[in-house]
């Protein structure tokens, strides 16, 4: 779906450039009509690109890792105490998620993190850094592994859920300042 919603920016971006071409001179004639010379030869054409309103380009790739963390119970029964211990274990307690700017131009990366209100898990997320983060042009960089990014990393609460549920709402903001 990604790939599908890239490739129709990228069209939409390509259909919308624009090549202006002037004429270098007007060919006689009233009212801005043309009249063509009646002797043959060589008519001279010339085209004039206008560059100064070049325009930025933009694409950026997020990836994240599963942000489905898995707590897996175990219980222990002591036939000399005749008592259940529970025990068990996270899959993991953090993720990334990377933004790759691949555009000619500097953007911005803000991340925010919004607890879901009453979802009776008791477990917290939290983000690495909320702050606002640069991440440089990638004009000029033909090596893919050296592409600009910024990496933000999503951390939970190393403790026993009490429900499975979704505990919060992850937002990547972009902006070009």
């Amino acid at each position: 779906m990604k790939k599908f919603l890239s490739l129709a920016l990228v069209l939409v971006m390509a259909l919308t450039l624009s090549l202006n071409v002037f004429a270098d001179e007007t060919l006689g004639g009233a009212n801005g009509s043309a009249t063509l010379p009646s002797s043959s030869g060589d008519i001279p054409v010339s085209v004039v690109l206008d560059s100064s309103d070049a325009s930025t380009l933009y694409k950026i790739d997020i990836q994240w890792e599963s942000l489905q963390f898995t707590y897996t119970e175990t219980k222990a029964y002591d036939v000399n105490t005749h008592v259940t211990t529970p025990s068990g274990s996270w899959n993991d307690t953090s993720a990334n998620i990377t933004v790759y700017n691949h555009s000619n131009a500097t953007v911005f990366a803000t991340p925010s993190i919004t607890a879901v209100q009453d979802n009776g898990s008791g477990i917290a997320a939290s983000l690495n850094t909320t702050d606002k983060t640069e991440i440089g042009s990638a004009a000029g960089i033909t090596d893919m592994n050296l592409t600009p990014k910024a990496t933000f990393t999503v951390s939970i609460e190393d403790k026993r859920p009490d429900t499975s549920t979704t505990i919060a709402n992850v937002r990547i903001a972009l902006s070009k300042n």
